[in-house]
């Protein structure tokens, strides 16, 4: 088992080296010809330059990364399925790897994406299913190709919505639905199998437990989360 992982962690980290090089590749292209263009002009001008490309760079390493991870996801069909899996099957193997691919993108790039059309983008590309004019904005979102979210959900800052869990030396997958028109409150936590009806509204900080049904119109509020009315009486 520590062989496996110790191997397997290698050609994840090798694999990560490949990706974050492709992407980093045509930005550093153009800062190479705005070096080589520039050669006539006086060394602050070209240092100026160069510097620009280099912030530029960055934006075009977050656009290509998020193409990459994307596509990546689809032609190695890491889609996961709801259900118990050992540690070392592949099912597991390819959630590893998803989730490995996603984690490259939150943390190098994904808080510039916050609210945007891109990030939603991003995670339908990655299998979830986002309706339209919905807003995430939270990179704390995993497991999205067993994520549901309908039109004109508001997901908030920091939010954590995870659709996996290990227990007894299990993995367990399950969907997270969340209906129409909901909100889901900064710093919220959402656990595998919750299902949130339309139009209900998860308070901050509030923690929905494992396979929750919160019905529709509903405020839940407190760890573990509860309705509101229930919680205040």
């Amino acid at each position: 088992m520590a062989i496996v992982q110790l191997l397997f962690s290698l050609f994840l980290f090798a694999l990560g080296g490949a990706v974050v090089g492709v992407c980093l590749f045509p930005g550093i292209a153009l800062t190479y010809d705005l070096w080589l263009v520039s050669a006539s002009q006086d060394i602050a001008v070209r240092l100026l330059l160069v510097s620009v490309g280099l912030g530029c760079t960055y934006f075009i390493y977050g656009f290509m990364l998020l193409l990459v991870t994307g596509t990546l996801f689809r032609v190695l069909r890491l889609q996961l399925h709801p259900g118990e899996y050992e540690l070392l099957s592949p099912t597991s193997l390819r959630w590893v790897l998803g989730s490995a691919l996603g984690l490259v993108v939150k943390v190098t790039f994904m808080d510039f994406l916050a609210l945007t059309p891109y990030l939603t983008w991003w995670f339908r590309m990655m299998g979830a299913k986002v309706g339209r004019e919905v807003m995430i904005n939270s990179k704390y979102v995993h497991d999205a190709s067993l994520l549901e979210i309908g039109d004109g959900t508001v997901i908030g800052g920091e939010a954590a919505i995870s659709c996996h869990a290990v227990e007894h030396g299990k993995l367990i997958l399950k969907k997270i639905v969340v209906g129409r028109k909901c909100l889901i409150g900064q710093r919220s936590i959402l656990m595998p199998g919750v299902v949130i009806g339309d139009g209900a509204v998860i308070g901050a900080q509030a923690m929905v437990l494992k396979d929750a049904v919160v019905p529709a119109g509903e405020t839940w509020i407190g760890i573990p989360a509860a309705p509101m009315h229930r919680v205040q009486s």
